[in-house]
């Protein structure tokens, strides 16, 4: 084909009339849907492009059609709405790509090259279409676009005057820009001191070079680029406004700004619209610089910044909030499965890259992720479950994503209003639980009780004790002393059935276990305990001993930061215990 095939379809995607070169490839009948043309194979895909048009206005898909003959071609399909007679149509284009691959992979590799080059430098760029009458100015940050205005150019021409970002001296050399944009010239540059950049912060100099361009498909818009001016330079250097966009060090979004974008997609958000934001870090991070140092830290952060950036692509934006913590806003996720592998292939490619990058050191990340507007009424909320569910990812032993949906039930969120503020001394207690865990998986192992000693202090307990053996002998004791030197009662009353598939069981008051277990009741209070976190070594079929994390002078209902700490640290201790032969 010399030219493209066009057709003009209906709301019901039935072709109403169409070009020539359409009827020489697909036969003279019309009134025909657009479906009939399509292999059965693609046709869910179709579907999918198809029901993102009415939000999208136009999309495009590659899919394998049938000629007249009922010979397969490969199109590269365009659909975009528009308006005939006050009445809306979906104009419809096909390109063969086989009979056009030689024009087809030159304007992809132009694009990938331009798109490079783009990046490379770092500025400011805009594109204008004369079909629509929109300009959107973005920049990149690392392999993702990030709109900085997308939206009618008449209303941005007209509000940069109002606004007065323009000064009076650069009105004439402003207007005559606009007139080139609106006229699609081929090739123009302008110099321009205005605040038209930098959304009226600050006067610069700006070298603003476009280029008009024709796609494939036929449709020419503009294109441009916005460089600031230092020293009188004609050549430009990266847009300042940029710069106050980024992190210098990993490039992309910094926390003031990705922060900025999200709060602004969630107020223009569309009723059938939805972004998930996760909050995700490097697990046990103070371990590299602790042992090679922060300029290698600082690159093992570089890394990972582009590990989350190249895998979600352009479906989102990455913004560093400071150290080795990022957050993600992600769009167009379909469903539960959709997000779910998008977290799951940033898990594994963290997982993948970073093992044992020396001294037996490997790093992981955890993540937490929550949707708007189905988890949250606005920011704040939004984040707050999202970082309640990287700390939950946390406490569950790290390396992993967890979602805010399937946290509602087990753990009360919605009626918890202190879980969602997320007190100072919780906080405290979950930072210091995770210290003791990096001590743990650290080659320097401090002894067993120096352990018990500063978890007892840390948590204001009474006693924690260590029993071991398949008899439960005690082994170790802090705190307050005991006379009970074994926990055999264990095997009665049925007590194992109450310890959980994490190994623990939870007695927030003593009295609560006397009707059920009366042996182990009388066992405790004998001792003086009124409350404890038990963890369960080995399992309910073979038993290897007992941790019991316990309130000596007054009751305690365990919060859950408090029972996951204990579970995990009981779970490391034993390991420990196990390595030195002690079950």
């Amino acid at each position: 084909m010399n030219s493209f095939a066009t057709a003009i379809l209906d709301n019901m995607f039935t072709v109403k009339t169409g070009n020539v070169e359409f009827f020489n490839v697909f036969g003279s009948k019309i009134q025909r849907s657009l479906f009939a043309f399509v292999d059965e194979n693609d046709l869910p895909m179709l579907e999918d492009i198809i029901e993102e048009l009415p939000q999208k206005k136009q999309n495009t898909c590659v899919v394998k059609m049938r000629d007249k003959n009922g010979e397969p071609i490969l199109m590269l399909l365009k659909m975009s709405i528009v308006m005939v007679s006050e009445q809306e149509f979906i104009e419809a284009y096909f390109i063969d790509i086989l009979h056009n691959e030689q024009l087809y992979n030159e304007a992809v590799e132009k694009y990938r090259i331009s798109e490079r080059h783009l990046m490379n430098m770092e500025m400011l760029c805009f594109e204008y279409s004369p079909n629509t009458r929109t300009i959107n100015i973005y920049m990149y940050s690392l392999n993702q676009t990030v709109s900085i205005f997308n939206g009618d150019f008449y209303e941005w021409k007209h509000n940069a005057l109002d606004s007065n970002y323009i000064p009076e001296d650069q009105i004439e050399t402003f207007n005559a820009f606009c007139f080139d944009i609106e006229s699609c010239k081929e090739s123009f540059t302008y110099k321009l001191k205005s605040k038209l950049f930098t959304k009226g912060e600050m006067v610069e100099e700006n070298i603003i070079r476009c280029s008009s361009l024709t796609t494939i498909l036929g449709n020419t818009f503009i294109t441009g680029t916005v460089a600031s001016v230092v020293n009188n330079s004609t050549l430009g250097v990266e847009n300042s406004y940029i710069r106050t966009y980024k992190d210098p060090m990993t490039g992309v979004l910094n926390k003031t700004s990705v922060v900025r974008f999200i709060k602004n997609r969630i107020t223009n958000l569309k009723p059938n619209e939805s972004i998930v934001i996760a909050i995700l870090d490097l697990d046990n991070f103070k371990l590299v610089n602790d042992t090679f140092g922060h300029l290698y830290g600082d690159k093992v952060i570089i890394k990972f910044a582009n590990i989350i950036s190249s895998t979600i692509g352009g479906r989102g934006i990455t913004g560093r909030f400071g150290g080795d913590e990022f957050m993600i806003m992600l769009e167009g996720i379909k469903d539960e499965m959709d997000l779910r592998s998008v977290l799951r292939a940033i898990r594994t490619s963290v997982e993948t890259e970073f093992r044992d990058i020396g001294n037996n050191i490997s790093l992981t990340t955890s993540i937490g992720a929550a949707t708007f507007p189905k988890d949250a009424k606005n920011y704040d909320e939004l984040f707050t479950k999202a970082d309640y569910c990287l700390y939950l990812s946390k406490m569950r032993g790290k390396n992993r994503y967890v979602m805010f949906d399937y946290m509602i039930k087990e753990h009360h969120y919605l009626n918890d209003k202190l879980m969602l503020k997320k007190d100072h001394s919780s906080l405290d207690r979950i930072a210091y639980a995770l210290h003791v865990i990096d001590m743990i998986l650290t080659n320097a192992k401090p002894p067993i009780f120096d352990i018990l000693s500063a978890v007892g202090e840390r948590y204001n307990l009474g006693r924690i004790r260590i029993y071991t053996g398949s008899d439960l002998e005690l082994k170790y004791n802090w705190g307050k002393p005991t006379e009970e030197i074994e926990f055999e009662c264990i095997y009665e009353d049925f007590y194992l059935d109450a310890f959980t598939e994490n190994k623990n069981f939870v007695i927030n008051y003593i009295s609560n276990i006397e009707a059920n277990y009366p042996t182990v009741y009388k066992h405790l209070c004998a001792s003086g305990t009124q409350a404890a976190v038990q963890y369960l070594m080995g399992n309910k079929q073979h038993v290897h001993g007992l941790i019991s994390f316990e309130m000596i002078d007054s009751t305690n209902h365990w919060s859950d930061d408090a029972i996951y700490s204990f579970t995990i640290i009981g779970h490391l201790l034993e390991t420990m215990a196990f390595d030195k032969g002690l079950l």
